[in-house]
């Protein structure tokens, strides 16, 4: 976990441009990784899965 911690975001933390990017990119991630998920395991009782996957909620 300490390895974790010291991932450098200094660089990035006042840039709300760069925040945005970086959530960006792991909201793609999850969405790819919920479609992967949804494809291996009956998601029809989750309200927020449909036929294409599980969506992230709106930002």
């Amino acid at each position: 976990q300490r390895a974790v911690q010291r991932i450098e975001i200094g660089e990035w933390l006042g840039d709300v441009d760069g925040w945005k990017q970086q959530l960006a990119a792991w909201a793609e991630q999850i969405a790819e990784l919920n479609q992967q998920q949804a494809g291996d395991t009956d998601t029809s009782g989750d309200p927020s899965c449909g036929p294409d996957g599980c969506e992230l909620p709106p930002r």
